[in-house]
């Protein structure tokens, strides 16, 4: 906070004490007012906090000073960080109350129990890319159910793939929602999906992730990102190499060809829960139109919380 006081001129002061008169009646508007006498004062009346800090990145839009918002999202990410690492929280899902459909609980032993808000309408955005085809139909209903705004993509190229997941990333909306979730249904390797493309060999999970982290949508700081990928293995001799594999966004070239051994670890990252379920894909090729069983039991589970 002193830093972004010593970048705020007078006049950006005045500013900011003219559009919170309607926030704090009760506070004295002195015109020498410094931004730290004001974030005080700002806190006594319970408006503004170490983790509620919407009111000042909100004016800070208002005046156009958008290095102050990336300031104030690098502090809020900082804050939670540190939090996070002292409290080594383990996550389960609980049974969720009846009128809201699903909450996500961090256990800290001994010590509290915080949650994670989830109360917005929709509680999020859920993204389904379905390149197999054939569980789009259960997903949607199940997340509409819960209350979710379910965008469904199928039969999705690698290109195609890669630009849906950067516009949804690039989604304003997803700062008046509590969670998103992610759902991928595809062949490939256990580090990677196909699509629909059979010119690639594949386009790598990791980088999916990567564009949903704090850095890359800080709307979704603090908020839970869950991701489920249906990946149907295609055996290492039947997968066709190419050199390399470009990602739109990031100025690294990713090698797509790379052999990486079977067992991979993902690295944890604040608020991301992975679930990747990795079948060989003779189980599909037998019975190409049937649904996956993981992916059904996700449903049924979520629909009749009462099972588990």
């Amino acid at each position: 906070m002193v830093e972004i006081n010593e970048n705020l001129e007078k006049e950006e002061v005045g500013s900011l004490v003219f559009l919170l008169r309607d926030y704090a009646p009760r506070m004295k508007m002195a015109k020498d007012k410094s931004f730290l006498a004001l974030v005080i004062d700002l806190e006594k009346l319970n408006l503004v906090a170490p983790n509620q800090l919407d009111l000042l990145e909100n004016c800070f839009q208002s005046i156009h000073r958008m290095d102050l918002i990336r300031k104030i999202q690098k502090y809020r990410h900082e804050v939670y960080v540190n939090a996070l690492q002292a409290s080594l929280p383990n996550l389960s899902l609980i049974d969720p109350p009846y009128n809201s459909g699903v909450i996500f609980v961090l256990h800290v032993p001994q010590v509290f129990d915080d949650q994670y808000r989830m109360q917005s309408q929709p509680l999020g955005i859920c993204l389904i890319i379905d390149c197999i085809g054939n569980d789009t139909d259960v997903l949607d209903e199940t997340f509409r159910g819960l209350g979710y705004d379910v965008h469904c993509h199928r039969y999705l190229n690698m290109n195609t793939m890669n630009q849906t997941l950067l516009e949804v990333a690039r989604l304003q909306k997803h700062r008046n929602c509590d969670s998103f979730i992610c759902i991928l249904v595809s062949r490939g390797s256990p580090q990677s999906i196909f699509c629909t493309d059979h010119t690639f060999s594949g386009f790598p999970l990791e980088q999916i992730k990567k564009y949903f982290t704090a850095d890359s949508c800080p709307e979704l700081l603090g908020k839970p990102k869950l991701f489920f990928i249906q990946s149907y293995i295609v055996p290492e001799n039947e997968q066709e190499c190419t050199s390399l594999l470009e990602i739109d966004g990031n100025d690294e070239k990713i090698m797509a060809n790379t052999k990486i051994p079977w067992k991979v670890t993902i690295p944890q990252v604040a608020d991301i829960f992975w679930s990747q379920c990795k079948v060989d894909v003779s189980t599909l090729e037998k019975s190409p139109s049937s649904s996956s069983y993981y992916l059904r039991c996700l449903a049924e589970l979520l629909r009749n919380p009462r099972k588990r």
